[in-house]
């Protein structure tokens, strides 16, 4: 059920990078209980600081890269004569209006696996933050995902998610609608599960989810559509009665809107590139 949950959180997620730099920090660099309303990022080229994060405190060294959440009281500072050195950012990451980190828990400080391609998103970051053209703007967001997917991807099957009675009812709609996406599933009959009025479901899983119940059955259907197509072992017609369509044709139409291509193209085009 956690997989299920992380795996929409982060096909969800929207970010928004505020500020990004690589600094020399003196020992006059220092703040002492705040609470950011955004999320940081130091990737620690050099030197010694502090971190309190909560009710831990960390001496993080240079390979290092760490978080420090939105939302959570923090202090800082440099430690030593010797300047400390980091890569930093500011920025958003939100699944619906709600932090991705009060969604999922991991370690704060991870040692980076590769440090030169860690190097390379932070430069990117760092360089095209500072340019307000398009091409800039899609670059920084292409770095800010990188150097989150690194972070997430180092603790695999060890992410856990920050379990309440949101969190609970979420997995269970979201666990159900994977399980019977083949069914006629409709705002009310998916509302009765999560035993809410309808008006009252849709504002809970927009929420959550970042999109409406239906669009969200939608694209579950389409990407399990995609995978079966994939195994070329069923008719479209069993594709499309297997995740939950009943006329060709709508399905057809939704597939296309979806991959860019019809059902009978992809499969042309996929057998195409399996033979090359």
């Amino acid at each position: 059920m956690d997989r299920v949950l992380i795996e929409n959180y982060l096909a969800n997620i929207k970010v928004d990078v505020i500020m990004a730099s690589y600094t020399c920090c003196w020992r006059e660099w220092k703040e002492l209980d705040y609470i950011p309303s955004y999320n940081k990022f130091y990737f620690i080229c050099g030197g010694e600081g502090w971190l309190k994060i909560g009710n831990e405190e960390y001496y993080p060294v240079p390979g290092q890269l760490c978080l420090m959440p939105a939302g959570v009281l923090q202090s800082y500072s440099a430690i030593s004569d010797q300047p400390f050195v980091k890569y930093w950012c500011h920025f958003t990451a939100k699944v619906g209006d709600r932090n991705l980190f009060d969604l999922i828990q991991t370690p704060l400080i991870i040692d980076v696996q590769d440090l030169r391609s860690m190097q390379r998103l932070f430069t990117e970051l760092t360089e095209h933050h500072k340019v307000y053209t398009l091409s800039s703007m899609l670059k920084v967001q292409s770095a800010i995902l990188g150097i989150i997917a690194a972070f997430i991807g180092q603790f695999g099957a060890g992410i856990r998610i920050i379990q309440n009675r949101k969190e609970d009812k979420l997995a269970e709609i979201l666990k159900f609608i994977q399980e019977n996406m083949a069914a006629d599933l409709s705002i009310e009959k998916l509302s009765a599960v999560a035993h809410f009025h309808p008006n009252h479901f849709i504002r809970f899983f927009r929420k959550n989810t970042g999109m409406t119940p239906m669009h969200y059955l939608r694209k579950v259907r389409l990407e399990k559509a995609r995978n079966l197509i994939l195994d070329m072992e069923m008719s479209m017609a069993e594709i499309a009665e297997a995740v939950g369509y009943r006329e060709s044709s709508h399905f057809s139409r939704d597939f296309k809107s979806y991959t860019g291509y019809s059902p009978s193209d992809f499969k042309k085009a996929l057998h195409h590139f399996c033979k090359v």
